[in-house]
């Protein structure tokens, strides 16, 4: 009944342009109740199949069957068009811009998909227009383009929605528009709109009183852009002259009036518990805020317990807060959440370190930290606490560590570990914890101490055994460098006895070294010389000069110069090695060629020295030579 009481009149052109197919489609139906206009702009390339035509078609037959114009129908009847486009589908895909209509005659929404258009006119101003799923309109809303590029822009056909597309399809749906006697909607594709602007819109309507005139005043505007080629194009105007007006309206609008006030002292009792409701809530929110404010700032303070308190305070309001799902205020509640968990593992943490429970508190901080990041990442937050977290993970791991490599009496790696846990915690100035990696450093270093002076004398009393008493005094003086280190440096208890004992030990070997005649001692530099030849052949350059070294010592003490000098010669061979020998060789040959004038054979002799050099890796001597060797060069060619 609708239609009989309005006045809708519709008048459409569409034809091919340049080319033998059209592929737009244009098509209305109107029924008592509703009506449904559509125009469709295929974009695909398949001659054969008329996508525009079997998407209207579709449309049209769909609200034929279920009139109505809901969102969900508009929608509904799109996705029905976008659904038939891929059942028709054979060899390639078939693809179509499309806007469809839907009026219940005194109303009207809109839904489309791709760069087919809809304008409505009133009192002679575009009121509403859509907007293309096309890259070009999405530069133009971030005012990366100006709206007037939109025509020829290169992105204008590159859309991201459109019937027959793969993957999701989400078409725009308009919200529903009351409509008023005088109003013109316009649907055209972009044949139309690539030659007509608003301008020639307007003035194409301008004054007309027919819907047919204003499609013949468009259609003459587009032919006389005169271009080379004409696209495809389509223009549709409905004339909205008389809207529906409900003949009951003013009987319901006073039962609507009674009705009205008995809802308003219904929702005046209502808005008042809201608004009280409402002011709780916001008080709740305000205060939650300044706790979570001063939890961070306690972390940020390495006050773990205090941030502890603040977010357990600020939890316990945003358990009372009504917020909706992704409110800035259900942020800050989920935000405030995480915060308390971080904070929960810190406290805990934080025990486990003063109760020496290293793993649990590495576990706990690491748990915090994987919080902390999904905070930066999720909610964009500043977790530059999360440095301080980070050093303290590193300081129980390193303990942990330590004291396990410790138990283990690997002194060693225990003195590296305890060195990292103290420089860990150096960067946030925990005093007392970094105390306690000094205190395990100490120990460590002390037993490490121990350790290397018994070594030191059981190598002595080997020697000793061997009547080999130079190299033994040489260990037993090590070995006592090593206990004097862990008494005094370290203080460990066990160092007294020791050094006691090898006081005595010191003194009998000095007694036996008195005592021995130059016959027995060179004999025992023998000894030492065999013992460095071997360790030089195994390739134990450090072991071979030990064992020079003390049998140097015992040719001094006899007088012995000749034995001095071959000991020195051998020393020199351990020091430089055979190829860098030949190397320095090369070099003193060199100077003795620049000695002549002979620079040719001065620069051979540098460059076989330069490549031994850099066979061996050293790199700063190949460096001096190549600076050399340029300087003769140089001054080879200067006058």
């Amino acid at each position: 009944m609708r239609k009989e009481n309005s006045e809708f009149k519709t008048k459409f052109i569409s034809e091919p342009g340049s080319y033998l197919h059209n592929a737009d489609y244009f098509a209305f139906v109107e029924l008592k109740d509703y009506a449904c206009y559509c125009i469709a702009d295929g974009i695909d390339t398949d001659e054969k199949r008329e996508s525009a035509k079997v998407a209207v078609t579709a449309v049209i037959t769909a609200f034929s069957e279920d009139p109505g114009m809901s969102k969900s129908k508009l929608k509904q009847y799109l996705v029905t068009a976008h659904h038939a486009l891929h059942e028709e589908a054979r060899e390639m895909r078939l693809e179509a811009s499309m806007v469809i209509v839907v009026s219940d005659y005194r109303s009207v929404r809109w839904a489309h998909a791709g760069n087919t258009r809809l304008v409505l006119m009133r009192n002679g101003r575009i009121k509403y227009r859509t907007k293309d799923t096309s890259l070009s309109q999405n530069l133009a809303d971030k005012s990366e383009i100006s709206l007037d590029q939109l025509e020829t822009h290169e992105e204008r056909h590159n859309l991201y929605c459109y019937l027959g597309q793969s993957g999701h399809f989400n078409p725009v749906v308009s919200a529903k528009r009351k409509m008023t006697d005088g109003d013109i909607i316009f649907l055209y594709t972009r044949g139309i709109w690539e030659s007509v602007g608003d301008a020639e819109l307007l003035d194409a309507a301008d004054g007309v009183s027919e819907p047919e005139q204003v499609c013949t005043n468009l259609e003459d505007v587009v032919l006389s852009q005169q271009q080379g080629v004409l696209e495809n194009y389509t223009i549709a105007s409905i004339f909205v002259n008389k809207v529906y007006r409900n003949p009951r309206a003013s009987r319901n609008k006073k039962v609507c009036k009674i009705v009205f006030s008995a809802v308003a002292a219904v929702a005046m009792i209502m808005i008042t518990i809201c608004f009280a409701r409402y002011r709780t809530n916001q008080k709740n929110i305000r205060q939650m805020l300044k706790y979570e404010e001063r939890g961070i700032a306690c972390l940020n303070e390495v006050n773990y317990s205090g941030a502890d308190g603040q977010f357990e305070a600020a939890i316990a309001l945003a358990d009372k807060i009504n917020a909706k799902e992704n409110s800035e205020p259900y942020r800050h509640a989920k935000k405030v959440e995480m915060y308390n968990a971080i904070s929960g593992y810190l406290t805990e943490a934080m025990e486990a370190l003063t109760e020496g429970e290293y793993k649990k508190a590495s576990n706990k901080m690491e748990a915090a930290i994987s919080n902390a990041n999904t905070l930066k990442q999720d909610y964009d937050e500043d977790v530059s606490f999360l440095t301080a977290m980070s050093a303290y993970q590193d300081y129980a791991d390193n303990m942990k560590t330590g004291i396990d490599e410790l138990e283990a009496m690997n002194y060693d790696d225990a003195v590296e570990s305890f060195v990292a846990a103290s420089k860990a915690v150096d960067g946030i100035d925990d005093t007392t914890n970094r105390n306690i990696a000094d205190d395990n450093l100490n120990t460590a270093n002390g037993k490490k101490a121990m350790k290397d002076g018994k070594n030191y004398e059981a190598k002595g009393d080997e020697s000793l055994n061997q009547n080999m008493y130079a190299q033994t005094l040489t260990d037993y003086n090590t070995a006592m460098e090593m206990y004097n280190l862990a008494k005094t440096s370290y203080n460990i208890p066990e160092a007294d006895a020791a050094i006691s004992a090898l006081t005595v030990k010191i003194s009998n070997v000095n007694e036996k070294l008195s005592n021995q005649t130059n016959q027995e001692a060179e004999a025992e530099a023998v000894n030492y010389e065999q013992a460095a030849a071997q360790a030089a052949h195994k390739g134990n350059t450090q072991q071979a000069k030990e064992a020079y070294n003390s049998a140097r010592e015992v040719y001094v003490k006899t007088g012995n110069s000749v034995k001095v000098n071959a000991i020195d010669a051998k020393l020199e061979e351990l020091l430089y090695g055979d190829d860098e020998q030949k190397a320095m060789q090369a070099i003193l040959d060199a100077m003795t060629y620049m000695s002549y004038g002979n620079s040719a054979d001065a620069i051979t002799e540098l460059n076989t020295a330069k490549s031994i050099y850099s066979n061996l890796g050293k790199t700063d001597v190949v460096t001096s030579i190549t600076n050399t060797i340029a300087s003769i060069k140089q001054a080879q060619t200067t006058p």
